[in-house]
């Protein structure tokens, strides 16, 4: 969280965590080599930490599986030093200057497909994350965040675009093709669905579990040139999402192809 002052961020920090002691019997706790820390533990697997850093708040929540106070403690600290990292290495942009900064500079968004009324159940939640986002940001969205960093740095994703579907920027065709197949290799139980008419290089699966994010269960990626784009949906019993689904593919590939003409 960000205040409009250093001082201003101490305070709320101050008050938070005396609201987190109101709120049950709790225990502070120190935090190794965090001295600004105001931390706190309401049993031996949760533990809640309020660090003011500059005009920032940086609230951590760790809870373990299995009661394990030191296991908390120490993920807290992991997880504020890289945050301190990230923070350290973020310019904001002044107030006064955000109203004539470009949302979409490099206009990744015209390469993703809107959300259109005759699209059924599973892009629903699409909105909830929408606009243009680095790697580090989408992160929180993919289904298996470690392997995407790792296969992002490989393939050299360096800008994603959000909006009922997902379009990633990859350094080159033959990356955009390495990333597609990370996106729609089936799991174990995972079933293979055809690819849209005239889209032979399209991979598209339905998943055995939904994701757990944005609740979809089925997905087609897409490639053009540098590009991968990711749509999805919730399937029911019928053939009637996986059809809606082929055609959104399809209509994604389109969008893809027109861009670039």
């Amino acid at each position: 969280m960000q205040f409009a002052t250093d001082a201003e961020a101490t305070r709320v920090a101050d008050e938070f965590q005396r609201i987190t002691l109101e709120s049950s019997p709790r225990q502070v706790v120190k935090i190794p080599d965090r001295p600004n820390a105001r931390a706190s533990t309401e049993s031996e697997s949760t533990v809640d930490s309020w660090e003011p850093r500059g005009s920032y708040i940086i609230w951590t929540r760790v809870k373990t599986p299995t009661p394990d106070l030191s296991g908390a403690v120490a993920t807290v600290k992991k997880t504020v030093d890289m945050q301190i990292r990230s923070l350290d290495n973020f310019k904001p942009i002044p107030l006064d200057d955000v109203l004539d900064s470009p949302l979409d500079p490099e206009n990744i968004m015209r390469r993703a497909a809107v959300r259109d009324s005759r699209d059924g159940v599973g892009i629903s939640r699409s909105q909830e994350d929408f606009g243009p986002f680095e790697p580090v940001g989408i992160l929180h969205f993919e289904r298996f965040p470690a392997e995407a960093r790792k296969k992002f740095e490989e393939t050299g994703v360096d800008l994603i675009g959000r909006r009922a579907s997902t379009v990633y920027r990859t350094r080159d065709l033959a990356s955009a093709f390495r990333l597609q197949t990370f996106f729609a290799t089936p799991g174990k139980n995972d079933i293979i669905l055809r690819s849209p008419p005239g889209l032979a290089d399209a991979q598209c699966i339905r998943l055995d579990i939904a994701d757990s994010s944005r609740e979809y269960d089925a997905l087609c990626a897409v490639v053009y040139d540098r590009y991968v784009a990711v749509v999805t949906a919730k399937s029911i019993s019928t053939g009637e999402i996986e059809s809606s689904l082929l055609e959104r593919a399809a209509a994604q590939y389109a969008i893809l192809k027109k861009c670039e003409q």
